[in-house]
């Protein structure tokens, strides 16, 4: 009877240890990397629309080539004005997004995290190390 106690005890530590492992493996999945060029994919486009979250302070962002997908800037209304965005609508936009690997909560890649964002030669905003 002392042993049975014993096999379940240690298989419920090991249970619960690969679901702590499981977690941790799907969270870390959801941190984008270091933002670098090479790890980035351009989209050509023309900007549609552009909105700000008052609770997130992200800005979303809608174009012409990607229907059904959406780019965002991570607390973007910390480091750029929404009227800059705005003011790109209806012009070609060169959006650089970040490219990662397979996510749960995104599995079709339809919701893009922007690295960086081109008009012609002029960046409006970029967060790219490189």
């Amino acid at each position: 009877m002392k042993i049975l106690k014993s096999i379940t005890l240690i298989a419920g530590v090991v249970f619960v240890l690969a679901i702590a492992l499981l977690f941790t493996s799907f969270a870390t999945s959801m941190i984008p990397g270091k933002s670098k060029r090479e790890r980035s994919i351009k989209v050509t486009g023309i900007l549609h629309h552009a909105f700000g979250g008052e609770s997130t302070h992200d800005i979303s962002l809608y174009t012409s080539v990607d229907s059904g997908n959406s780019y965002y800037i991570n607390r973007g209304l910390e480091y750029i004005a929404l009227a800059d965005i705005t003011a790109c609508k209806g012009k070609p936009v060169d959006i650089y997004y970040y490219r990662h690997g397979f996510s749960l909560l995104d599995f079709n890649n339809k919701l893009r995290h922007v690295t960086e964002i081109r008009v012609g030669d002029k960046v409006i905003y970029t967060e790219l190390v490189d």
